[in-house]
């Protein structure tokens, strides 16, 4: 009966070591770089046509030889007083549309969005580091003004 119980407590033993692991190898799979992330608290203010690029607010991503495409997700809270449109810069080139780029006006206060961004190698993405840009200004007047609350960018390889 010992050696029943001995295999049964090592078995129990093995198996929870093999769940934590993996655990631990989920967790680490879903983890993204540092550089890939950016997080603001900080409001900022724009007022203007596009495409003004919103300070601070990149992410980079660094390209295999092969280039593939890449996700952008932009979650940001927004008062606005008429309509904007914003995009994406990539490694400094034009204000990019690829993916929903008009942020309608807004008298809530911070409304929540979020938007996704799909970046094939076609538009400027190259093998290594390669940085994407937050771009934004007016879709009508000049007056208008945006106010961006808390907000975070992030860029992923599609899978």
């Amino acid at each position: 009966m010992k050696t029943l119980s001995r295999i049964s407590l090592r078995n129990a033993v093995l198996t929870a070591l093999f769940t934590c692991l993996l655990v631990a190898g989920s967790v680490a799979a879903f983890a993204v770089p540092p550089n890939q992330v950016h997080l603001s608290k900080t409001p900022v203010q724009i007022q203007g046509q596009c495409c003004q690029d919103v300070a601070g607010e990149s992410v980079q991503v660094s390209e295999p030889a092969e280039t593939v495409p890449v996700i952008v997700t932009w979650s940001v809270q927004y008062t606005s007083n008429g309509p904007f449109d914003f995009g994406i810069r990539v490694n400094g080139g034009g204000c990019g549309d690829f993916g929903p780029t008009f942020m309608p006006t807004s008298s809530a206060t911070g409304l929540p969005v979020t938007y996704q961004h799909v970046i094939f190698p076609n538009a400027g993405l190259l093998k290594g580091i390669n940085t994407l840009q937050i771009c934004v200004g007016s879709a009508q007047d000049n007056d208008n003004t945006l106010v961006l609350g808390e907000r975070t960018l992030a860029v992923q390889f599609s899978k």
